[in-house]
């Protein structure tokens, strides 16, 4: 039940990349403030050192200064360089997150014998497509149907031919639907389609 209908491992799986992502985030933002903090040191060793440079006596003492002011410079450069390379890993890291973030999502709402909608989601959709047509008055369909003794033909022929049946039948039906049309396996045998207008 669990597997095919219930949400707890959807759940866990959301849970456990939005952990990764909070994470990630977290991570960024703390490199952020790191910048930040580095920038307004640089900004104010250049202040002091603009000072110093005005306050200079000899020409020996502005080259030195300079020297400091380069030597500064190319830190906050290569800090500001390290920046990029980590927020261009947590980038992609992310990226990879919001991918499995939606192959789980997808997989959550698929039957994976056949690969058509669950009725997980069809429940959601059902629900979508209800308050829908009756907000802007347009008709709506549902068909409920299942296949006729199933049981028994699984009895007779075995449950891997029944397997084949089943993923006939949604070729059948997906085949059958257009447009905004929703087709999904609603339990064992039974499958429904919603038809709006």
């Amino acid at each position: 039940y669990e597997k095919h209908f219930g949400f707890e491992a959807e759940g866990a799986a959301i849970s456990r990349a939005g952990d990764k992502l909070g994470s990630g985030l977290q991570h960024i933002f703390g490199e952020l403030t790191q910048a930040e903090d580095h920038a307004k040191g640089y900004c104010d060793r250049v202040a002091t050192l603009i000072e110093k440079v005005r306050a200079a006596s000899s020409q020996t003492m502005v080259s030195k200064i300079i020297g400091e002011l380069v030597s500064e410079t190319r830190d906050i450069i290569e800090k500001n360089r390290r920046l990029e390379r980590q927020l261009e890993d947590s980038s992609a890291e992310i990226g990879e997150l919001r991918d499995d973030l939606s192959s789980e999502r997808l997989a959550a709402m698929q039957d994976p014998l056949t690969g058509i909608l669950n009725r997980k989601y069809f429940d959601i959709k059902l629900a979508e497509e209800t308050a829908l047509a009756m907000t802007v008055g347009q008709d709506l369909c549902l068909i409920m149907s299942d296949i006729d003794h199933f049981k028994q033909f699984n009895d007779t022929f075995g449950h891997q031919v029944g397997d084949e049946v089943l993923k006939v039948t949604t070729r059948v039906l997906t085949n059958g639907i257009k447009g905004r049309d929703t087709a999904a396996r609603c339990g064992g045998e039974e499958f429904c389609v919603i038809l709006p207008r």
